[in-house]
């Protein structure tokens, strides 16, 4: 059945070959209308299942919250020009409101300057109250030493048990340097001016103004967009305005090193420029290099050349199709081009190969086509279909990406195969008949007996380079390897079977990879920047969050989550409002302060105040250097080295130490005369300004969402107001799967509704490793069943199996052995090798049972000549993911090039020496 209608086919195709041309072409150019829509989604949750609950909440989140989709514009420099340029580029930013509906850079002080005692805890305003009673610097230093010890020293390592207590200690350290730091200024300047006090007490009281890492060496403004990450169109456009504004801003300042974007949201630009490029560059550079080696092996340059435009035009359907389909294209789905060419290249080889084997033997067009398509049409068939059934085999998959890739694969298989077999011949009946037109016009004209001589030769010598009958290129080589394996059949099995147990320890060992960050293309800005951050602030900018019905419900979760260790900080609606009961517990102490502040007054600094005072600061610096001891001894490096910018380098003798507190002090020592007027001076500026911000920030007035500025209201608020928003940074690299499996599975013990980036992650990796080995046994299963069918036969589909299985087995140790790992990625090269390499075996044992046995010779030669091109050109385009700027993409083309070359080699060593030593007895049999 099948024959016949490969048959019929072929009848058609040559004898309409204009009609069905132009069938062609208006098919390809609808599809090419349709693809213009076809656009690139290279974020992670497109490739997840969007019923998952994860994913949903995710979409809610991202459709809901304008904050869920936040861009952090980043610099490294010197402090004061990171604070200049931040100033400069915000509001060029928030201009953008095209694209922009926010931009922060400061904290909002005004708020804190009105509530910020109001959501301090009960326990700590406890603590602390004593520091608001006496404003005089004495005073005021003895209660802070006091405050600090009850805070850090007395609770020992449970005061610095998560990274936002490390954080808020870090910050407490920089408001006390920043003070010790402007009485000094305040001993060297006997004009300073009233505004250095005010900007002492402000860093004291609230922390540093801008977002900065702990060593003010970054700095962090953060942009919320008007749109998601799902209008690329319109994401790309804001992240060129931004990086133009940026880098333009930064020349101006020598102190800034260097300057980026980080979020999902640049991420996701960047990927999808990088995955247009590669598609771009990946397909030519495949393309070119299958079409020269084409050209080159069959030594002219039309067949070729022909070939190109069917592949071209199978690819052109395909892309229409994934356009009418899944209407996008994912990290998987992006490569679908480059896998075409090298696969579809393939029928067009087999099918050119045996066209000009029968035309040199005198066929006609017709007879060449019929002939070809008799021998290998049914081949071809049957190579394609198990080769698109592998990639069908993963449409069984859970995930989004797996799924569409073996959709839009393995229809793009049986579409370029469905072009060989018709446009391929159309063309190639096309060009042989002007051929022969040219031909006839030659012949008539050499019969002109009006010719002279020098005429006649001229034509006579163009006449019969257009007649030369073409030949096939010789590849007898395959022929004489196949007859020298046949003659030794079990020595080179035995060598094999040897290859095969060492390569199945070494796949065993093999390791999966589950870092995704190392999958992208290298030297990314976004990417360079999320490790910045990770590295100068000891938190990730992967945010993972939930949305909640109200306060109490976020207030609830923020609980349980500011506990868990692997959580850097935590941002709630519930942090900037009381509840009723912390209301009612923090009232009481905020009614004292606000007592202390209006009844008592400063005492006024005296001379014999100094020895007081001089205690009061050596006694900070214990404490400091206790909180350095406790810091150290939990790896809290960044609160390490802050303490360091205060006490100085403890390994270091004294005087070489630097300490904030002993340069003072020495200083105070040099002239307390001088000394006490000049700290005089310090506490009459700042004593008044301190007393009235008190005053303000003890606000006994409850806080409601009323109160709260539009700039913090956003951060947790949706759209529609219904709803808040929890946002929780991790504290490691979440790319680690280690940290990645325990965070996301204590998370979602809080709450299974908590969703992010990483936690998509570790679900799609689970879900893909799972995918994988289903798609790899129904692969298996459904190739085996579809070469019984084809065969009849039961041996012969065996046969056909057993280098496919051994190739396999050899690519996984091979990769091993030269130290590649197995990734989100080319874990897809397992079913789809097993779907591509079955190719060679089916069109080898095609021909041997047209051939019969004691044919190996001519097996190898004519077959096995276009089956080794085939791989070959399979081979260069695998080869030319090489070239892709991912690095996930590139170890996918490495990984089935590899598969390629072990699959090719056990076919052509295996098959051989099995057809030999059947092919013996049966000789033996019959005699």
């Amino acid at each position: 059945m099948k024959t016949k209608i490969i048959a019929w086919l072929a009848n058609v195709v040559v004898k309409y070959y204009k009609a069905v041309l132009g069938i062609v072409l208006l098919i390809t150019v609808i599809a090419a209308i349709l693809s213009e829509n076809l656009v690139l989604k290279m974020n992670m949750k497109d490739m997840m299942p969007q019923s998952h609950p994860i994913v949903k909440e995710f979409n809610f989140m991202v459709d809901n919250f304008e904050a869920a989709s936040s861009i952090m514009i980043t610099a490294i420099g010197e402090t004061e020009d990171l604070k200049k340029f931040a100033d400069e580029v915000a509001p060029q930013i928030a201009a953008l409101d095209e694209y922009i509906y926010q931009v922060d850079h400061k904290v909002n002080q005004e708020f804190l300057k009105n509530h910020a005692l109001m959501l301090v805890k009960s326990k700590d305003l406890k603590s602390s109250k004593e520091t608001f009673k006496h404003l005089g610097l004495v005073k005021y230093l003895e209660a802070m030493n006091n405050t600090f010890e009850e805070t850090y020293i007395a609770d020992g390592e449970e005061s610095l048990s998560n990274k936002q207590q490390e954080f808020y200690a870090i910050a407490a350290l920089d408001g006390i340097k920043t003070w010790l730091l402007t009485m000094n200024d305040y001993m060297n300047d006997d004009n300073i001016g009233i505004e250095k006090a005010k900007w002492a007490v402000d860093n004291m009281l609230f922390g540093e103004e801008y977002m900065l890492s702990p060593k003010k060496d970054m700095i962090i403004i953060t942009a919320f967009p008007k749109f998601t990450i799902d209008d690329m169109d319109r994401s790309k456009e804001l992240i060129s305005h931004i990086n133009e504004i940026i880098n333009k801003t930064a020349k101006k300042y020598d102190g800034i090193r260097d300057v980026g974007i980080a979020g999902a949201m640049a991420i996701g630009v960047d990927e999808v420029k990088a995955a247009e490029s590669d598609m771009n560059v990946t397909s030519l550079i495949a393309f070119v290099l299958i079409i020269v080696m084409f050209i080159v092996s069959f030594r002219m340059w039309i067949s070729p050349m022909l070939a190109g435009v069917s592949l071209i035009i199978g690819i052109i359907w395909t892309t229409g199709f994934a356009a009418l389909t899944v209407g996008s294209l994912n990290m998987m789905t992006s490569i679908f081009g480059v896998i075409l060419i090298g696969l579809g290249i393939g029928f067009n080889i087999y099918i050119i190969s045996g066209y000009i084997e029968n035309r040199s033997k005198g066929m006609s067009i017709a007879e060449a086509v019929k002939t070809t398509f008799s021998k290998t049409g049914n081949a071809i068939l049957i190579g394609a279909t198990t080769t698109s059934l592998a990639f069908f085999t993963l449409m069984v998959s859970e995930n989004i990406g797996m799924k569409e890739f073996g959709l839009i694969s393995g229809v793009g298989i049986l579409l370029t195969m469905l072009a060989s077999f018709v446009v391929l011949p159309a063309l190639l009946t096309l060009f042989d008949k002007i051929k022969l037109k040219k031909v006839n016009k030659l012949q008539n004209k050499l019969e002109n007996i009006k010719l002279n001589k020098s005429q006649y030769l001229k034509l006579k010598k163009k006449y019969d380079k257009k007649t030369k009958t073409p030949k096939t290129p010789a590849f007898g080589f395959l022929g004489n390897v196949s007859t020298a394996i046949g003659k030794r059949p079990v020595i080179y099995l035995s060598v094999a079977l040897t290859l095969t147990v060492i390569m199945i320890f070494s796949a065993k060992n093999i390791s999966f990879n589950y870092d995704f960050l190392s999958l992208e293309p290298e030297g990314l800005q976004s990417i360079k920047m999320q490790d910045s951050i990770m590295e100068k602030f000891d938190m990730s900018p992967d945010m993972i969050f939930i949305s909640v019905n109200s306060i109490e419900e976020s207030r609830e979760i923020a609980e349980k989550v500011k506990d868990n260790s692997k959580i850097g900080f935590t941002g709630s609606i519930s942090d900037y409002i009381p509840s009723d009961e912390q209301y009612s517990n923090r009232l009481p102490y905020l009614k004292e302060i606000n007592k202390y502040l209006k009844n008592n007054v400063a005492d006024t600094l005296k001379e014999e105040d100094i020895d007081v005072l001089i205690d009061e600061l050596y006694r900070l610096e214990d404490n400091i250097i206790e909180m350095a001891q406790m810091a150290y001894a939990g790896g809290q490096d960044k609160l390490d080295n802050k303490t360091k910018e205060i006490t100085g380098d403890l390994e270091k003798e004294a005087k070489e130490r630097k300490s904030i507190v002993s340069e003072l002090v020495n200083k105070i020592d040099e002239d307390r005369n001088k000394a006490t007027g000049a700290l005089k001076q310090f506490q009459n500026h700042y004593e008044p300004y301190l007393r009235n911000v008190a005053i303000s920030m003890s606000s006994t007035e409850k806080i409601t969402l009323d109160l709260l500025p539009d700039d913090i209201l956003s951060q947790f608020m949706s759209k529609d107001k219904s709803r808040f928003m929890l946002s929780m940074y991790p504290n490691e690299q979440v790319w680690d799967l280690t940290f990645l499996e325990q965070f996301s599975d204590q998370m979602h013990k809080i709450d299974e509704r908590i969703t992010g980036s990483p936690i998509i992650y570790y679900i799609l990796i689970t879900l893909i490793a799972k995918d994988g080995a289903l798609a790899a046994i129904l692969t298996l299963i459904v190739v085996f069943l579809l070469l019984l069918f084809d065969f009849r036969n039961l041996k012969l589909a065996l046969l056909t199996m057993i280098p496919l299985i051994l190739g396999t087995i050899w690519m996984i140790g091979t990769m091993n052995a030269i130290g590649m790992q197995l990734n989100l990625l080319n874990v897809m090269g397992l079913p789809l090798i097993l779907g591509i390499g079955i190719d060679y075996g089916v069109h080898i044992i095609h021909r041997y049972k047209i051939e019969g046995s004691g044919k190996l010779k001519t097996i190898f030669s004519s077959i096995g000549k276009a089956v080794f091109f085939a791989a070959l050109t399979t081979l260069l385009a695998f080869g030319s993911l090489g070239f892709s700027t991912s690095r996930g993409l590139a170890s996918m083309g490495f990984t089935l090039a590899i598969g390629i070359i072990t699959i090719l080699t056990a076919t052509l060593v295996i098959l051989p020496a099995i057809i030999s030593l059947i092919d013996n007895k049966s000789n033996k049999s019959t005699k």
